[in-house]
């Protein structure tokens, strides 16, 4: 995940990004993943802004490749997954079954 600013909107968003070589990267389940995240809409889940099946990306130290991106609303405080990578015993059950029910719930 990277974080991106855009000059024209002076906003910051959230760039997934997706290595186009190697056997992990599959068109099909990028498309899949995109269109699973145009349903969602929910006040607690990044709001998708547009995806990108190819795009150049030059790393830091001048290497250049093609990758696929989704682009999402940037939210500040982190991921659900940043919070339980550093939690010993995961989320104690009454806040995860809140948590699963806002999401199952969202329109």
């Amino acid at each position: 995940m990277k974080i991106a600013y855009c000059k024209h909107t002076k906003r910051h968003y959230a760039i997934k990004i997706f290595k186009k070589k190697g056997e992990l990267f599959s068109t099909q389940l990028l498309r899949q993943e995109v269109q699973a995240l145009k349903l969602i809409k929910h006040k607690n889940v990044p709001l998708f802004i547009e995806s990108y099946e190819s795009v150049p990306y030059v790393k830091k130290n001048g290497q250049k490749y093609e990758v696929a991106a989704i682009v999402m609303e940037y939210v500040q405080n982190g991921e659900l997954f940043d919070f339980l990578a550093v939690s010993e015993k995961g989320l104690p059950e009454a806040i995860a079954r809140t948590l699963f029910r806002s999401l199952i719930q969202s329109k």
